[in-house]
């Protein structure tokens, strides 16, 4: 059985402007509006529940988002920002957060050496650090460098 109409226009925009797509500037909401809410729609999903179903009979229950990949959290991996000379430590270097302060404000970061020896445990506020992100590498260099 072919599919619907309205799904190969679908599929046909998204591998027309794919790039433009996949670039990182189109989020989860847009997506969900152009592509993902008229594909239900048009497999016969009641995406705006005019049937006038009580919540837990609805084919569909749109949810608030939360917010989760902003949040530093403990165990994370997190990116020094700046030198910290008197640690040894500069902007680039790799710690794991084993204490989160309130509200994010600041960390308890663990660096160690690549064969389990620890450097320093120190509080950095949040503008010292930032997550790790999707498609980094890390680099290797020798303390002594420091």
């Amino acid at each position: 059985m072919p599919a619907p109409p309205v799904i190969a226009d679908l599929v046909d925009r998204f591998e027309q402007q794919g790039d433009a797509y996949k670039s990182g500037q189109y989020n989860e909401a847009q997506l969900r509006k152009e592509f993902v809410d008229p594909m239900f729609k048009a497999l016969g999903w009641d995406m705006e529940n005019i049937s006038g179903y009580a919540e837990a009979y609805k084919d569909v229950i749109h949810e608030d988002a939360i917010r989760i990949g902003g949040a530093i959290k403990e165990l994370d991996d997190i990116i020094l920002t700046r030198d910290l000379p008197e640690q040894g430590l500069r902007a680039g270097d790799i710690g794991t957060v084993v204490l989160v302060h309130r509200n994010n404000a600041g960390y308890e970061v663990e660096f160690t050496s690549l064969d389990g020896e620890t450097i320093a445990v120190i509080t950095l506020m949040a503008d010292q650090v930032r997550a790790a992100e999707a498609g980094e590498i890390a680099h290797v260099r020798s303390l002594a460098a420091a």
